[in-house]
């Protein structure tokens, strides 16, 4: 894989951890409304990168991020969608 993509997959990688302790607190009992919305909103950008990243890769190189993040991007995806029921 490029270098710059596993740059960009190992950076996407670091931010994980962030990303979900902020949906985890916003999804929190009792959290701030504009908590919420912080969140949905740091999280999408996330995701955004995220499908900005594997746009242009061919299957190979997509399967190797997939490999990667996938996991991470699923539970990014499931908490945010139960912060968008909340």
């Amino acid at each position: 894989m490029d270098p710059k993509i596993v740059r960009e997959v190992e950076r996407l990688s670091a931010e994980v951890p962030d990303i979900l302790e902020e949906v985890e607190l916003a999804a929190e009992e009792g959290a701030p409304f504009e908590e919420i919305e912080r969140a949905k909103s740091i999280a999408a950008a996330f995701i955004a990168k995220y499908d900005d990243l594997l746009m242009p890769l061919d299957l190979p190189e997509k399967r190797e991020v997939l490999k990667s993040l996938g996991h991470n991007i699923a539970d990014i995806e499931g908490k945010l969608t139960l912060l968008r029921e909340a």
